[in-house]
């Protein structure tokens, strides 16, 4: 998974909390989580904590990302939500403090930080790489079994419904594979919307023609 650029956030003027937006953080942080944060000494983090950066690069941004590794040279950081460690080796100077807990709504989200936080980050790590493998797998055989081929020759074994709403509000006609609900094509647009994983089952060319003429009022 990509993890694209760091995570910013404007300052809200209210003590030490930020606006978190962004992806890099994910599960932890999601966007628009309120996080507060508080400011300790250098000897007093520890890799697995979630700190508040401030780069001299860029020093109107923030970033949020959790300390990886510390060492002599600097420390090294990375968002548990990223394939990649950040590139820069943060000076102590560019570190506003370490997250201590977050708001999602009215609920209080608590910050795991030292090795309980570390243990989460490397538990999603492990989690990200199995979905990726696992994504990989079965690429192909989706591909395969999706191909309009295939789908044609599936369609015939699934017993399809048609349900005609062009008499009420919602205008539209809907699609459902016995009592599930699979798509719709809705007035004013000549393309069916199929929900996945019906796709694989339903091929819109094999359904009868239908006269939009029907929708128009009179």
């Amino acid at each position: 998974m990509d993890g694209g650029p760091p995570s910013q956030f404007p300052t809200i003027k209210r003590g030490n909390t930020l606006l978190y937006l962004g992806k890099s953080m994910n599960p932890t942080l999601r966007d628009l989580d309120v996080v507060e944060f508080v400011s300790i000494p250098l000897s007093q983090m520890h890799k697995g904590d979630v700190i508040v950066i401030k780069r001299q690069e860029h020093p109107e941004e923030r970033i949020i990302h959790r300390i990886i590794s510390i060492s002599p040279e600097g420390i090294r950081t990375q968002g548990d939500n990223n394939d990649r460690i950040d590139p820069w080796i943060l000076l102590p100077s560019e570190i506003e403090g370490i997250v201590i807990s977050a708001w999602r709504g009215k609920r209080k989200i608590k910050m795991y930080s030292g090795l309980p936080g570390y243990c989460r980050y490397i538990a999603h790590r492990i989690r990200l790489k199995t979905t990726s493998t696992g994504i990989s797998l079965i690429r192909a055989p989706y591909c395969f079994i999706s191909s309009n081929k295939i789908s044609r020759m599936t369609c015939r074994f699934v017993t399809l419904r048609l349900v005609d709403f062009s008499g009420s509000d919602r205008s539209e006609v809907q699609v459902y594979v016995g009592p599930i609900y699979a798509g719709r094509l809705v007035k004013g647009k000549n393309k069916w919307e199929i929900r996945p994983p019906f796709h694989i089952l339903i091929n819109p060319d094999d359904f009868p023609t239908i006269n939009e003429n029907r929708y128009d009022s009179d």
